[in-house]
């Protein structure tokens, strides 16, 4: 899927698959996205243990793809890190951040303009 990430709407899909959480109230009134806390804890833990993050990152920098499709994998990763801080039992997959060495030398790659 990912390698698709800059057509429209495969980011949203992604996004609503990675991180299943009620979009607005409406959702949320309805039970939409209202696993158990310990299927929800086992999911995320799936998650971590895929280096979900490192994944979508790998697509900012490591393609040799357009330009709209890292774009596209950057806002991805963004809206993941801004849901996942707001979830308990995620912090796991948000410490991927911090003890990946390969995704930091990567996100500093591309903002420094040395893609490979």
């Amino acid at each position: 899927v990912l390698q698709y990430v800059h057509y429209p709407c495969v980011s949203d899909l992604f996004l609503i698959l990675a991180c299943p959480v009620p979009r607005n109230q409406r959702e949320a009134d309805q039970g939409w996205y209202s696993p158990s806390p310990s299927t929800r804890e086992q999911y995320f833990r799936a998650l971590s243990s895929m280096n979900i993050l490192l994944v979508v990152a790998e697509h900012i920098w490591a393609l040799e793809a357009p330009q709209a499709h890292k774009a596209a994998a950057a806002d991805l990763l963004q809206c993941m890190v801004q849901k996942y801080s707001g979830l308990a039992g995620c912090a796991d997959l948000l410490s991927a951040l911090v003890r990946s060495p390969e995704l930091l030398q990567g996100l500093i790659a591309v903002s420094c303009g040395e893609e490979s």
